[in-house]
């Protein structure tokens, strides 16, 4: 009958973790970055926008749902394409990029592309 308390102490273990996870992740401070990329390297994941390079993962969001834009991935963009990457830091100091939006505002409050 020791059972169902092993499972309930393996399933407390797991959530404060997980919720410490979270917490982590909360703290960290959100780095921004915008601008036409600089360097992608689908292969490793890897993407440089303003100087920063970002580590795109399983868990990285192409694309703005709340604004309509339809999903793409890390293969579709090229040196050039104007975009905006939110990360942050990792304990590692690794940047890993949370989300990857294509165009930008500037200070023109234009995407940033060259319309002429």
């Amino acid at each position: 009958m020791n059972r169902p308390r092993y499972a309930f102490l393996a399933v407390a273990i797991a959530a404060v973790g997980l919720l410490g996870a979270f917490a982590l992740q909360a703290d960290d401070e959100e780095i921004e970055a915008q601008g036409p990329i600089e360097a992608v390297d689908v292969a490793s994941g890897m993407l440089t926008v303003d100087g920063l390079t970002f580590l795109a993962n399983e868990t990285t969001l192409f694309g703005d749902e709340e604004d309509g834009d339809a999903p793409f991935t890390l293969a579709d963009l090229a040196v050039g394409d104007p975009v905006e990457v939110d990360g942050y830091r990792d304990a590692d100091d690794t940047l890993i990029a949370l989300e990857v939006e294509q165009g930008y505002d500037d200070e023109d409050g234009d995407d940033g592309e060259d319309d002429s």
